[in-house]
């Protein structure tokens, strides 16, 4: 049998017919800077989602110097959900001129906010938690133009045996950010002590995010390309295949808000897509609850800020391993359902270890289920992410479906946030055993429901790609056989 005839597909959901495909030495030629492109976007990202949890981890630090209450310093951190919506529309807008375009405007921005903080970090008090509230909402307003963009990328600059990695990858720039925020805050914001200068602290930890978001925007302005050399090749006569997709997608109008509300209410009410939604926000939000409310829920039981510092550093860097090995297995296996159940189950497991592991007082064993935690709820997000990407392929751009989960995950983790913050001022300075903390079953009966919605999901067959059903695994879809 001829092997160009595995190539006449008939056209259906979610595929098109390839064109004739270029060598894959002419295909890698064409994209040689790929991974370039991915790791300036991934470091800006980073800059820009450092700057998310640096507060919240040096929580008496930052009340100190700004004499606010700790649900203040919280709101810090909840301005990145809050603003998540109209970035969303704002980086939608933007992205009709292009990549290079919305990056580097992305970065300047970032980088204002950080001057603005800096500027209030400097003079303290109510006014200085006012210019910090602006400059914080600044860089919270660019998040979308980098979160949603991952898979976007991936499909432009990439083969597809690489673009799942390419697409972790992407992602990883913020769990990243996260980690260095985590990490390094309450070590150079100080703890709040009376040893410790907070108002040098502060100044100090701000300094240093405006170095990184500076350097983000240079690397973007100097570095960073619209799109791969040889992409309007096509438009000329040149019927190859460079790696991207060729599926025509339809996408609302630039500029019109209206339409990609309307596109992302169509999407949930999908019932597959709603489930995969739900637990992938569910996920998204307790993990960034975690990381807000872990100085405030560990000390208690015998932790320091600087542990707990430390504690949500090792759960987003567990997370880098997690995610990466899951992403070479979607790219290898394409076993996407399967995978996504697996590593669910294994941050709800992580969850409970967690809740456990706090009153036992072991810092290590702490560390290591909070580790747990960290590498399976990563890798749940992920695959989800890439699970949304291919089931709505052939009807709509890569950034719409990521964009409506990471919108809907940000708005339900400022519910969860407060619930939890509130359960914390209600145990008070106690630290329960395991089970008799209500801050517990909110974690894991959060995970749980997380599971319960994803084990709901399917990915049918004809949502795939022939090349991609090609590679499932039996059991990874209803009609596999």
């Amino acid at each position: 049998m001829d092997d160009s005839a595995d190539d006449k597909i008939e056209p259906g959901l979610g595929y098109s017919p390839p064109r004739r495909r270029a060598s894959t030495l002419r295909e890698r030629r064409r994209h040689a800077g790929r991974w370039k492109q991915l790791g300036i976007f991934v470091y800006c990202t980073a800059a820009a989602q450092a700057q998310w949890i640096m507060y919240t981890s040096a929580p008496e630090a930052t009340r100190e110097v700004f004499g606010v209450p700790l649900s203040l310093v919280t709101l810090l951190t909840l301005t990145f959900a809050f603003m998540f919506l109209p970035g969303s529309m704002m980086a939608h807008e933007a992205a009709k001129d292009g990549t290079r375009g919305t990056i580097v405007m992305a970065a300047a921005v970032v980088t204002l906010g950080s001057v603005v903080k800096v500027a209030g970090a400097l003079v303290g008090g109510h006014t200085g938690y006012a210019a910090t509230f602006v400059g914080q909402s600044l860089a919270a307003l660019m998040q979308p133009y980098f979160v949603n963009f991952p898979a976007a990328l991936a499909s432009q600059w990439f083969l597809e045996d690489e673009r799942d990695t390419a697409a972790t990858l992407g992602l990883l720039g913020n769990v990243f950010g996260q980690a260095v925020g985590a990490g390094l805050s309450p070590w150079l914001a100080g703890d709040g002590s009376d040893d410790s200068d907070s108002d040098a602290g502060l100044l100090r930890l701000t300094t240093m995010m405006l170095g990184g978001a500076l350097v983000g925007l240079v690397l973007a302005c100097c570095g960073f390309k619209n799109a791969p050399p040889s992409s309007g090749d096509d438009s000329e006569g040149d019927d190859v295949d460079d790696g991207v997709s060729s599926v025509s997608v339809p996408a609302p109008s630039p500029g019109k808000f209206s339409a990609l509300l309307h596109v992302w209410m169509e999407l949930l009410s999908d019932r597959n897509f709603f489930c995969l939604n739900f637990g992938f926000s569910i996920g998204l939000s307790v993990f960034g609850s975690l990381l807000t409310l872990l100085a405030r829920w560990t000390p208690p039981c015998g932790f320091s800020q600087n542990v707990a510092g430390m504690l949500g550093a090792t759960c987003v860097l567990c997370g880098i391993p997690g995610a990466l090995v899951f992403g070479v297995l979607m790219d290898k296996t394409k076993a996407y359902q399967r995978l996504l159940r697996l590593s669910i189950a294994g941050a709800v497991l992580g969850s409970a270890a967690l809740v456990v592991a706090l009153p036992l007082g072991n810092a290590y064993v702490l560390y290591g289920a909070i580790g747990v935690l960290g590498a399976c709820i990563l890798a749940a997000a992920v695959v989800s992410m890439e699970s949304a990407v291919i089931y709505t392929e052939g009807r709509h751009n890569p950034e719409i479906s990521t964009g409506c989960m990471f919108c809907t995950g940000n708005y339900l983790s400022v519910a969860v946030t407060y619930a939890m913050e509130r359960l914390l001022v209600l145990q008070g300075d106690a630290c329960p055993s395991a089970w008799h903390s209500p801050t517990a079953w909110l974690l894991v009966g959060c995970m749980a429901a997380a599971g319960a919605a994803v084990a709901a999901f399917t990915l049918p067959r004809r949502d795939m790609p022939r090349n991609l059903s090609q590679h499932l695994l039996p059991g990874d879809y209803p009609e596999a056989v």
